[in-house]
């Protein structure tokens, strides 16, 4: 059984050119990223606060995503888990959020059997 209909990534105007074989190729998802504000409004419209979180996130972190993943998305909303995912908030640079955090939440530094 298939879960994604043949050619799924063609209902996204930026991906309606791309062939099956350059889809599913790895190199070419690579290759073909997204990485920057331009080229995600190419695909999803964009709030000033995500425009806004978005710049200041990757002041500090890099950004990148895969045409694949994005394609994912079905239906656009800045609820979707699969955008939650993506897209950077401004939740990660918080400091007043990051102040409860830990460096190491799973304590694997302690936990592990392996030292």
């Amino acid at each position: 059984m298939r879960i994604l209909k043949e050619n799924f990534w063609k209902k996204i105007d930026a991906f309606k050119n791309v062939d099956k074989k350059n889809w599913e190729s790895w190199k070419w998802q690579i290759a073909n990223r997204l990485t920057t504000l331009e080229e995600i409004k190419k695909i999803f419209p964009v709030s000033k606060e995500l425009e806004t979180a978005f710049l200041k996130t990757t002041e500090i972190f890099h950004f990148g995503t895969t045409p694949y993943y994005l394609s994912l998305i079905k239906e656009f909303s800045y609820d979707n888990p699969i955008f939650k995912q993506v897209f950077p908030s401004l939740d990660e640079i918080d400091k007043e959020k990051q102040k409860y955090s830990y460096e190491d939440p799973f304590l694997e530094d302690t936990l592990s059997p392996v030292s």
